[in-house]
């Protein structure tokens, strides 16, 4: 199945790297009328550059959890951390593909959709939608 994703906060230049992104998710199936799913997409290597104890012990709290993989999903959460010190939009959404097939939805492949084809499935994406009309 295709899914269609949004990325609220953009991704200006596209070239940039960030650490972390929420990337929405909507299969494309006129059929589905149930909300839109939000993964976010965290960079954690190791947490020695964090000053602050409580955000380091998250960080130390995902390196454990992830072991010897490359990445670690919570599926309560929808959180997927993943070992890297940071990523660019398509290295994002090949670890969004990955939790795609991991969490055994329906997957073949992600296509870009707009605010407004998740307004009324995301709160997010519909601040997004009313700051941009």
């Amino acid at each position: 199945m295709r899914w269609l994703y949004f990325v609220p906060h953009g991704w200006s230049p596209a070239e940039s790297r960030e650490q972390w992104a929420d990337v929405i998710l909507l299969p494309d199936d006129s059929s589905y009328k149930g909300s839109a799913l939000c993964v976010t997409v965290d960079a954690i290597l190791d947490s020695s550059n964090y000053s602050d104890p409580e955000w380091a012990d998250w960080h130390r709290q995902k390196v454990s959890q992830m072991g010897d993989a490359d990445f670690y999903m919570d599926m309560s959460s929808m959180d997927l951390a993943v070992r890297a010190a940071d990523f660019d939009k398509s290295e994002c959404l090949a670890w969004v593909s990955l939790w795609l097939r991991e969490s055994g939805l329906p997957f073949s492949e992600l296509a870009e959709g707009s605010a407004h084809q998740f307004a009324a499935r995301h709160p997010i994406a519909a601040v997004v939608d009313r700051v941009k009309r």
